[in-house]
């Protein structure tokens, strides 16, 4: 029982977060990630790679992978499954918990 009270008040203390809270953690996981070796991306110190599309001003975008409208969900689900949307695509499978892939969105929908 005392796991079940343990994990409730993690689920709600992640969720007490500010958005400014959680575009932090997006950073952070960027950096990580090392997403900048491949995109240049505003805001996160060394991300200026060009092997994918940058990903500054990533709100003004219309497409993720040339294939899904820019949503927030659909952010997400690229950044899970890359493969799964866009079959032979560079971008890897990050093995990203649900919850990191929305933080990475987040930050980038804030830039």
């Amino acid at each position: 029982m005392r796991h079940v009270f343990v994990i409730a008040l993690l689920v709600t203390l992640a969720g007490c977060g500010g958005s400014a809270d959680r575009s932090k953690v997006g950073h952070d996981l960027i950096v990580e990630y090392g997403c900048g070796a491949c995109h240049h991306i505003g805001g996160v110190a060394n991300a200026d790679g060009n092997v994918g599309p940058p990903l500054t001003d990533f709100k003004a975008h219309h497409t993720i992978a040339g294939r899904l409208p820019r949503t927030f969900n659909d952010t997400v689900g690229w950044l899970l499954n890359p493969p799964a949307t866009k079959p032979g695509t560079d971008m890897p499978v990050l093995n990203l918990t649900p919850a990191q892939a929305r933080a990475i969105t987040e930050y980038l929908y804030g830039q």
